[in-house]
């Protein structure tokens, strides 16, 4: 559906709820509060169901939002939204059923290829940046040209936008996109205040973790083409790294020269969670993602593997990812 069902969806709506995805980036609390200030600002009354912690990054961006949400509260609603939201068991809706919430009138928002959210309405967005560059187009058009975004709402759409381009070094880079930012600066956002925060902020025992990350963890292969990590539960242990700040640890694979295509996985509970980057068109990584069950965008992919375990895993993909860099049969 387009972008004009989802002005005409959020038009008619008077209360609404937004959700975002499970492991929330830059892009998902970007997407969700942005576009909650954005109502408010229209008129309308809008909360945030956010029930994972965002990246430390992102905190001190956080407005007010629900972390829990009873069955009397969610009545109140007439739209549910998702934002940046890809599949529905990646939305994170707390003890609900997403097949509950689904049943509702919702519409989802989202930039990945294979969206498959089931919403009432739905305006996905493959080409976009991000979720929140889609958000900020949304007001621009149904507002008009003279329409200057609210402070607060730019600064979230602005965080979004920057995080999911690599503060706009990323191939999903496009025209569009610099013009939602500079839509976003025209607010009066203070810049530096997200650049510092998302880069220039990072905890002395992150760097640790990254410093034994890249020395004692990083294999090549391929003839130089593939760069790989492996990340034990004792890496984590030893410098108290969370995961939800390991948005930016797939850039220390995908920066070494001769690369084309980047991986690192790592156990997260009974599972293995993958992260895949290429930085070369002839070798996307959504079909090696998809193969496993996975899924992203064409460049930028992810893959869980449930009940697995991590060294095996590992070779497994890293055989098959070495076959598709050698032009061999890898599906």
């Amino acid at each position: 559906m387009s972008r004009i069902a989802a002005e005409k969806i959020l038009s008619a709506a008077q209360n609404v709820l937004i959700m975002t995805h499970v492991r929330p980036d830059g892009d998902a609390v970007g997407s969700a509060f942005g576009l909650k200030h954005l109502l408010l600002d229209w008129g309308k009354n809008a909360d945030v169901f956010f029930p994972e912690p965002a990246p430390d990054y992102a905190v001190g961006f956080l407005t007010e939002y629900k972390t829990e949400l009873t069955a009397e509260e969610l009545e109140k609603y007439d739209l549910l939204v998702f934002t940046d939201s890809a599949a529905p068991e990646r939305i994170a809706c707390g003890n609900w059923d997403i097949a509950e919430l689904l049943k509702r009138n919702s519409l989802c928002i989202d930039h990945h290829e294979n969206n498959s959210v089931n919403a009432a309405v739905k305006w996905v967005q493959p080409r976009a940046a991000a979720a929140s560059a889609m958000i900020a187009e949304l007001a621009n058009q149904y507002k008009g040209a003279e329409y200057q975004l609210p402070v607060k709402a730019a600064e979230f759409l602005l965080l979004g936008m920057t995080t999911d381009s690599g503060c706009f070094r990323f191939s999903n880079t496009n025209p569009r996109l610099f013009f939602m930012a500079a839509l976003a600066l025209n607010s009066g956002v203070e810049w530096s205040r997200i650049i510092n925060a998302v880069y220039f902020s990072k905890p002395r025992q992150q760097q640790l973790f990254e410093a034994d990350f890249v020395q004692n963890h990083v294999q090549i292969a391929a003839d130089g083409k593939l760069a790989y990590a492996m990340l034990p539960q004792s890496l984590f242990d030893k410098y108290g790294f969370d995961m939800r700040n390991g948005e930016t640890l797939i850039d220390l694979l995908r920066e070494i020269k001769g690369t084309a295509i980047s991986f690192h996985c790592y156990k997260k509970g009974n599972d293995v969670k993958f992260s895949f980057r290429s930085k070369d068109e002839n070798y996307p990584v959504l079909p090696v993602a998809r193969k496993f069950g996975g899924g992203g965008h064409l460049m930028a992919a992810g893959l869980t593997l449930p009940d697995a375990g991590l060294e095996e895993s590992c070779e497994r993909i890293k055989d098959t990812l070495i076959r598709y860099l050698n032009g061999k049969s890898w599906e």
